[in-house]
C-alpha cells in the first residue's frame, strides 16, 4: 500500500494548549479549545533550535519551523506545566492501516511526551492502535534536579529528543472510523536559585499512514 503523508504539526502559541497537567491539557484539545501558550523563543540565547534544511524537498516543507512555548512568560520555577495538540481528522479505510509517527522535542528543563489515538465522534480513546500511549521519559523530573542530578553541565536540556514508532491496528477494520492523534507532554521548570530561570517546549511531529482517507 502507498505512504500518505498526512502532517507535520510544530509547536506554537496557535495550537498548543497548555494547563496545569497533562490530563488538563488533553481535556482542552479534545473539547477544541484552540492554543493559549506564549511563544518564548530566544528566551535563553544558547537554547538550541529545531529547524527544517533549508532545500527542505518534503511534502511538509511549507509548514513553519516550531516555536518555543510555554504557559507564561517569565514562567514559575519549580512548576510542572501540561501540553497538548491534536492532529488532523484520517478516516481508518482498510482492515489493517498503518501509521508512522515521528517526533522530535527539545525541552528546558526535562519532559515527558505521549502519543494516542482518539475516535472523532465520541472522542474515546482508540486503544487498539499499537505502540501508542507509552510514557517517554526525557531526563530527571523531580523539581529540585538542579540541585541533584541535573547541577553541572552538560544540563539535560542541552539534549535534543527524537522518537519514531510505527503503529497499527490489533483488530480489522470492518468499516472505516475516523480517527485523530493527540501529542502530549509534560513539561517540567526546575528550581533554582540563579537569577535567570528559563522555560521552554519545542517540537516538531510527522505522520505518514497507509490504508486510510484524509478527509477533504
Amino acid at each position: 500500500m502507498a505512504i500518505t503523508p498526512i502532517q507535520r504539526i510544530t509547536s506554537n502559541t496557535s495550537t498548543v494548549f497548555g494547563a496545569a497537567n497533562r490530563a488538563a491539557a488533553i481535556a482542552g484539545v479534545l473539547t477544541g479549545m484552540g492554543g493559549n501558550t506564549v511563544n518564548v523563543s530566544g528566551a535563553y540565547p544558547n537554547w538550541p533550535s529545531l529547524a527544517k534544511y533549508t532545500n527542505d524537498n518534503s511534502t511538509f516543507s511549507g509548514v513553519a519551523d516550531p516555536q518555543t512555548v510555554w504557559t507564561s512568560n517569565p514562567p514559575v520555577a519549580g512548576q510542572t506545566q501540561g501540553f497538548a495538540v491534536r492532529s488532523n481528522t484520517v478516516t481508518l479505510a482498510v482492515p489493517r492501516p498503518l501509521f508512522v509517527l515521528s517526533v522530535a522535542v527539545f525541552a528546558d528543563n526535562a519532559h515527558t511526551l505521549e502519543i494516542q489515538s482518539y475516535v472523532a465522534g465520541s472522542l474515546n480513546q482508540y486503544s487498539i492502535i499499537t505502540n501508542l500511549g507509552v510514557e517517554l521519559m526525557d531526563g530527571p523530573l523531580p523539581l529540585n534536579s538542579s540541585f541533584t542530578t541535573d547541577a553541572v553541565r552538560p544540563y539535560n536540556w542541552q539534549n535534543l529528543r527524537y522518537y519514531s514508532v510505527l503503529a497499527s491496528t490489533e483488530e480489522v477494520i470492518e468499516q472505516p472510523i475516523d480517527i485523530f492523534f493527540v501529542f502530549s507532554f509534560e513539561g517540567v521548570n526546575y528550581d533554582t536559585n540563579q537569577g535567570i530561570n528559563t522555560a521552554g517546549l519545542s517540537f516538531v511531529a510527522n505522520i505518514y499512514g497507509s490504508g486510510i482517507l484524509i478527509p477533504s
